[in-house]
């Protein structure tokens, strides 16, 4: 119910393309289910599953070519790993770098920004170098293009 409920902000009011970026909506809400998870009902060690879904999809990219940012139509059986699953364990890379309420402010911005529009990966990385005042650049391309 989390997810559905996170669609009300990820893809009802700010918009993206879901056959090309379709990480922007489905990532963004899957992280809002897991930080409600965790944040609301308590649960415990949602950490480690964001670090095992990196290793999973770091080695499926290598081995079978396949990154976040992809037509939905390239990805076949890896759909949900990396349009739900990876972006959602990028974000919360994010939270443990940059703690829980700089992360809250990035989608918070985001939201704001681009709330009724049609946004892109570009526009959320250029809220992201806003918000956390550096080139997020690097680690965007490590996590959504780098194969």
């Amino acid at each position: 119910m989390a997810h559905e409920l996170a669609h009300q902000w990820w893809y009802s009011t700010v918009g993206n393309n879901q056959i090309e970026e379709p990480w922007l909506d489905e990532g963004l809400t899957s992280f809002s289910e897991y930080l409600y998870t965790e944040q609301v009902l308590k649960r415990k060690n949602i950490d480690v599953l964001m670090k095992k879904i990196k290793q999973t999809t770091d080695q499926l990219s290598a081995e079978q070519n396949v990154s976040v940012l992809q037509s939905i139509y390239s990805y076949g059986d890896l759909y949900g790993l990396f349009i739900y699953a990876r972006p959602a364990a990028m974000l919360w890379e994010l939270k443990e770098e940059f703690g829980d309420q700089k992360v809250k402010e990035l989608l918070q911005t985001y939201y704001k920004n681009y709330r009724f529009k049609i946004a892109s990966t570009e526009d959320f990385i250029q809220t992201a170098n806003t918000v956390f005042n550096k080139d997020m650049s690097p680690f965007f391309n490590q996590w959504l293009i780098t194969r």
